[in-house]
C-alpha cells in the first residue's frame, strides 16, 4: 500500500492512519503480510512519521516504511526483491 503525504495533516491523523492500517492487517482478510510506504515531502515530514510508528510494537512496525517522494519507485524496487 501507498500512503503519498503532503504534509499536511497533524499527528493525530497519522496515527488514525496507522491504527486503521493495522486494523485492517488484524482482520486476516489479507493473505500476505502488508506493507505500507509513506511517501513523503521533505526529511522534517519523514521524521514525524518515523516518530509516529516508533512509538508501535516492533512487529507492527515492520509493516510502515517511509520514504522521499523521488526515491518512491527506488523504495518499492527494494520492497520487492526483499
Amino acid at each position: 500500500m501507498l500512503e503519498v503525504d503532503r504534509g499536511t495533516e497533524a499527528s493525530g491523523t497519522i496515527r488514525a492512519k496507522v491504527a486503521r492500517h493495522l486494523s485492517y492487517y488484524r482482520t486476516g482478510q489479507e493473505t500476505i503480510h502488508p506493507r505500507v510506504l509513506w511517501s513523503v515531502p521533505d526529511t522534517r515530514r519523514a521524521a514525524q512519521i518515523v516518530e509516529v510508528i516508533q512509538r508501535l510494537s516492533p512487529l507492527d512496525r515492520q509493516m510502515f516504511s517511509v520514504c522521499l517522494q523521488g526515491e518512491v519507485v527506488e523504495s518499492l524496487a527494494e520492497e520487492a526483491r526483499s
